[in-house]
């Protein structure tokens, strides 16, 4: 480095300056000023001028190349040699740092950053020089607190009079006892759903006067006419045909509607309805009287007689979920669609958040929880009458949640299935859901203590079924799920297995498929009274077990659980039939006629399922000389008999290995589904395993003829 280090350097209009003072951006258009770089902190700039813009922070520099070093002025380069070997390697990472060694700024674990133009040697930071006094600069100027003022003291402009003072203690005296705040809070709560009232008006003949109402109503909610026919009829008001007229207040028009269609009850302080076939009457507002008018005198609302005429109309609320769904489902469904292109940006999705529920703070983590409850919700299609519902107690977001909550628990295999037993892996990591849908059953029962037996079907009435999905169990001729529905309108309260049929290739392939087809099937749709022949596994135990008691030899324990023929979706026999049984823990303890040990012995339950397996065959030969079969729909389907069951015991599940045939499936624990499905003309596995099946000492001692010579 040489030169005089004395010599100053050249100034700024010495050196190479831009074309003109001003210039705008080469990327926006903006216009700004060029600046002289005259700093040392980075050599190569030093004498250049430079441009940062204003709107868009883009940087301009003129010379466009940099500085070469050695061509700096001596002096330059001697100051800045001397600012940085005064520096430290933290500094010269970081910066200058404050110069007081007990400096510890915000993080204490490093001092903070010192100021360059503090006046100090060495510079410090603007918290350690103000608490020195500071250093004349003027952002270091030390803080002045300032006195509080002093609090002034209340003074009447008269002294009280007795008659005050006489008021007080009245007040005191006959004052109500405190009252707890939670209980005067959910008091409030009540008084605003069922304290207020509404005034409605309705016309019933031409040229009359209106028949004036007022009947107790929730705030805020839908008006709905059908709900006060009580009203109605101790006044003599008639609506034929379920229909009414009502006075639309935006619309200034009247409308015809049914008497289930609730109206708002903000619109306008009093409702006004006619009969169908009222064209005049006393008072109707589309004549202009102004004291029906449907938009109120402002100067009347102000000094209300009536403090409910003038209620405060209904608002969505600042609290995160909003009471109502009729609120909240437009929200999530604009949420909804923002998920699909903010997935991974958090931030996009707060800003979309902001909109959807304006003035509430909401972290992610809650609206995922209600957002999860939203989509079950409207898959199993109960959104829509929540939100139709509107701002009444029928449409509460929290009994969406609870609904949402009690499909849950009816599709869970924990509370479905024994504790023991871990619900069958599914084919297919496929997330569970629930379908709902209207059905008619037939439900056929028996107890276990008794052992008596019945059938009930309920032909008019339709009843929620929910199915989830994916299938529990894939076999090839069948699917079985996890079912439950509802006996009494209060909720789900009997689970189930479900199972669903399909035609196989073999049957497809067969000639007498067409028999086949009428019975079950993909989807196929036959009355669910002829669908009650084609199982009859229960029948034939019982008369299984009175044959062994008549014969005086001892048998083992088995069952079929109670069966629902559940056809959806309607009572016009066009739904498929599913076929539903009940899931029967192992520790259930079953007493049965001609019975006297339960679980005791597994060779005496393989002996009796071999036994009534033997029973049952000889039976469908007898039905097939029968010389009137049974007839389904026309269809000529003399031996065909279908079998459905479960077999549960006191110490031990049957297990289908035992007897070397695929009819059944078994966890190793405690269920087991048994199916027996016979068909005459097909070999399937009933028939496969009669072929195969070797008469055991029980089938001598009951005198079944022998199957193989």
């Amino acid at each position: 480095m040489a030169g005089n280090p004395s010599q100053l350097s050249p100034s700024p209009a010495d050196s190479s300056q831009p074309p003109s003072s001003i210039s705008a951006c080469s990327k926006c258009g903006t216009v700004n000023e060029w600046v002289f770089c005259s700093g040392l902190t980075t050599p190569r700039n030093w004498g250049r001028w430079y441009q940062r813009c204003s709107k868009c922070n883009a940087w301009h520099w003129w010379p466009r190349q940099p500085l070469d070093v050695e061509a700096l002025p001596p002096d330059v380069q001697y100051r800045m040699a001397v600012e940085q070997s005064l520096q430290t390697a933290n500094a010269k990472e970081k910066g200058i740092v404050c110069g007081n060694p007990g400096c510890h700024g915000k993080r204490k674990s490093m001092p903070q950053r010192g100021n360059v133009a503090c006046l100090n040697d060495p510079r410090l930071c603007s918290t350690c020089c103000q608490s020195n006094g500071g250093c004349g600069l003027a952002a270091h100027a030390p803080v002045k607190t300032v006195r509080p003022s002093p609090i002034q003291q209340k003074s009447f402009a008269r002294p009280p009079t007795p008659a005050f003072s006489q008021s007080f203690a009245n007040a005191v005296l006959h004052a109500s006892p405190p009252q707890n705040p939670l209980k005067r809070k959910y008091q409030s709560d009540d008084s605003a759903d069922d304290g207020g009232t509404v005034d409605f008006h309705i016309w019933n003949k031409d040229r009359s006067e209106p028949i004036k109402f007022r009947v107790p109503h929730p705030r805020g909610a839908r008006f709905v006419l059908k709900a006060q026919t009580e009203y109605l009829k101790l006044r003599d008001v008639h609506l034929p045909d379920g229909l009414v007229e009502y006075y639309d207040p935006p619309a200034r028009d009247w409308i015809n509607m049914p008497i289930t269609i609730g109206v708002d009850t903000k619109s306008s302080k009093v409702l006004y309805f006619r009969v169908p076939g009222v064209s005049d009457g006393v008072g109707f507002p589309s004549r202009g009287d102004g004291t029906t008018s449907a938009t109120p005198d402002p100067v009347k609302v102000a000094s209300p007689i009536n403090s409910h005429l003038t209620q405060t109309p209904y608002a969505p609320g600042t609290k995160f979920p909003l009471t109502y769904t009729c609120d909240m489902a437009p929200a999530m469904r604009h949420m909804i669609d923002a998920m699909k292109s903010y997935r991974e940006d958090d931030t996009c999705l707060k800003a979309e958040l902001a909109k959807a529920f304006p003035g509430i703070d909401i972290k992610l983590a809650t609206f995922y929880r209600h957002r999860n409850h939203f989509a079950k919700a409207d898959k199993a299609g109960m959104v829509e009458a929540f939100e139709c519902a509107g701002w009444s107690a029928d449409g509460k977001w929290a009994d969406l949640v609870a609904a949402v909550e009690r499909l849950n628990r009816a599709r869970s295999p924990s509370l479905s299935l024994p504790p023991s037993l871990p619900p069958s892996p599914s084919p297919s990591p496929s997330i569970p859901e629930i379908v709902a849908m209207h059905t008619v059953f037939q439900r056929v029962w028996r107890t276990f203590d008794d052992g008596t037996a019945g059938c009930e079907y309920y032909e008019d009435h339709l009843f929620d079924t929910f199915i989830t999905t994916p299938p529990v169990i894939v076999g090839s001729r069948k699917d079985i799920f996890s079912a439950s529905f509802d006996m009494t309108g209060h909720g789900p309260e009997v689970n189930c297995l479900a199972k669903q049929f399909r035609l196989t290739g073999d049957l497809i392939h067969h000639a007498d498929q067409n028999n086949f087809e009428k019975s079950f099937g993909n989807a196929v749709s036959f009355s669910i009274r002829d669908a009650a022949g084609l199982y009859g596994g229960d029948t034939a135990l019982i008369k299984f077990r009175q044959f062994a008691y008549n014969q005086g030899v001892e048998i083992y324990n088995i069952m079929f659980a109670n069966t629902f023929l559940l056809e959806c979706p309607s009572v016009d026999g066009a739904g498929p039939v599913w076929l539903c049984q009940d899931i029967i823990p192992a520790t259930t303890k079953i007493t049965a006629l001609g019975t006297e040990q339960i679980g005791s012995d597994a060779c005496l339950r393989d002996k009796t399922l071999h036994a009534f397996m033997h029973f049952t065959h000889a039976a469908l030969e007898r039905a097939r000389k029968h010389p009137n079969p049974p007839i389904i729909e026309g269809q000529y389907i003399p031996f065909f008999n279908h079998f459905q069951g479960m077999l549960a015991s006191a110490s031990q599940a049957f297990c289908a290995a035992d007897i070397q045939s695929p009819i059944g499936f078994d966890d190793g624990k405690c269920l087991c589904v048994f199916d027996v499905f016979s068909h005459d003309y097909l070999n399937h596995d009933f028939f496969k395993f009669m072929r195969d099946h070797v008469c055991t000492d029980m089938c001598h001692v009951l005198g079944l003829k022998q199957l193989h010579g």
